[in-house]
C-alpha cells in the first residue's frame, strides 16, 4: 500500500541504477522502511543503504502507480 505520508506519490520520478533503497523512499514521498517491507514481500532483503537495480526500483514504482525513469 501507499505510503500513510501526507504527501502524495508522485506521478512519475527519475531514478539512477542502481539506487540506493533511502534515495528511491524520498524520491516517492516514502519512509525507508516502508520501501524496505515493499521489497521484502518479493523477497528482496535490504536495507535502507542498500542498492537496487534500477529493474527492481521500477517494478516497485510500477507496482505503486508511479512512472520510474532510468537517469543516463
Amino acid at each position: 500500500p501507499p505510503s500513510a505520508s501526507t504527501e502524495p506519490l508522485p506521478a512519475s520520478i527519475m531514478v539512477p541504477d542502481p539506487v540506493p533503497v533511502r534515495d528511491l523512499a524520498a524520491a516517492l514521498h516514502m519512509k525507508p522502511h516502508e520501501i524496505v517491507r515493499e521489497l521484502m514481500q518479493r523477497n528482496t532483503f535490504v536495507t535502507q543503504h542498500t542498492e537496487i537495480e534500477f529493474a527492481k526500483a521500477f517494478s516497485l514504482c510500477s507496482d505503486l502507480g508511479v512512472v520510474a525513469h532510468q537517469v543516463i
